[in-house]
This record gives C-alpha cells, structure tokens and sequence, in this order.
C-alpha cells in the first residue's frame, strides 16, 4: 500500500495550522535542505537493521516569526522523508533552534510531529502463537503510533553564505505519550546539505 494511501488525512490539516500559526502569508524561506540518511540504524540493538535501504529526506526552513522570540526565535520547518526501500517513511513539522560554535560551526537541535506509513503499530500474533510471535518481533519494526515525536541534532559547517553541509541525526518515537503499546522507536543519520537565502 502506498505511503499517501496510509497517511492520516489529519497530517494535511496539522501543516494547515501550523503554517497559518506564523502567517504563512508573510513567512520568508530561511533554506531548502537535501538529505541522504541510513535507515534504522543499530543505535538500540533490539530495534536497529529490520528495516533497510537509505532515506532521501527534503526541508524546507523558514525564517523565526517575531512571536517566538520568548522561545529563543526557532525556525519552524516541515520534513518530508522517503524511505527508498519502501520502508517507514514521514511527513511532519517542527521547530529547529540555532547554537553557533564559533564562525563555521552550528548546533542545530529539532523537535517535531510526524506522521508514518509503517506498516505495523505492534505485533499482530497472539503471544500464545509464540513462533509467529517471536519471529515478528525479532524481523519486524512496530512504532506503536501513527503520529510521532521527530527529534534531534544536526551539526552543520557553513561552505559559504549559501551553502553549509550536516552531520544529521534523527529519532522517532512515541514516548509512551502520543500512544501506548510499542515503542521501539526510530534512528536515521546521514549527511543533508543546505541552501541558504
């Protein structure tokens, strides 16, 4: 099944307001970022390497509104992230916060919403059906909500005044609040470059 034939109707009504919430109308692009991310990676070795292939993940950054001043003027932002394998893919929206180090260097930690097409939310077999139960969970990657928090870290070195290059990391996850049940949660890193305008 495909990813838009999975996604809740409600992602599209989220960006809605949470572009709206700034004034989309007067919002000004900060940057458009292109990533390529290793997908699941092994960071909680129960969870890491059941599902493959690399992400190719798109940002579009837009410059703090002067409402979130108080908040220490984040960056709203929306994520759109493929999995070329046909994995666990999202879309979603955060907010991003600058911490310069020094004049080339920059801490860029992210905190979000996203919503996935994962295939599972939690094991499908019964505990009593123990192979298939077993087998699911050794194989299989459940993330135990359709909506999750999107957090991380970039850090990023600037090439020139319009370029700049990242390390990203990135986690999913529900943390017991956005849903119950599994929580296995998702790791990805990787590298994205940046457009500045």
């Amino acid at each position: 099944m495909g990813f838009t034939r999975k996604l809740p109707f409600g992602i599209l009504g989220c960006l809605v307001c949470f572009l709206s919430a700034f004034n989309v109308a007067e919002a000004q692009i900060s940057e458009i970022r292109l990533g390529v991310f290793d997908h699941n990676v092994n960071i909680h070795a129960k969870n890491g390497g059941k599902e493959k292939g690399p992400d190719v993940q798109a940002q579009v950054v837009f410059e703090s509104p002067k409402w979130l001043e108080w908040a220490y003027s984040p960056r709203p932002l929306i994520v759109g992230s493929l999995n070329t394998h046909g994995e666990t893919s999202f879309l979603g929206a955060g907010m991003e916060w600058s911490i310069p180090l020094g004049e080339q260097f920059e801490l860029l930690p992210f905190f979000g919403i996203v919503y996935h097409n994962g295939d599972f939310l939690d094991n499908p077999y019964a505990p009593a059906d123990i192979s298939r139960h077993t087998w699911f969970n050794e194989e299989k990657l459940a993330l135990g909500s359709r909506d999750l928090f999107w957090l991380g870290l970039d850090l990023e070195r600037k090439l020139s005044d319009e370029w700049a290059i990242a390390f990203h990391y990135e986690h999913l996850s529900h943390g017991q609040i956005l849903g119950e049940g599994k929580n296995q949660g998702l790791d990805n890193f990787g590298l994205r470059i940046g457009r500045k305008f």
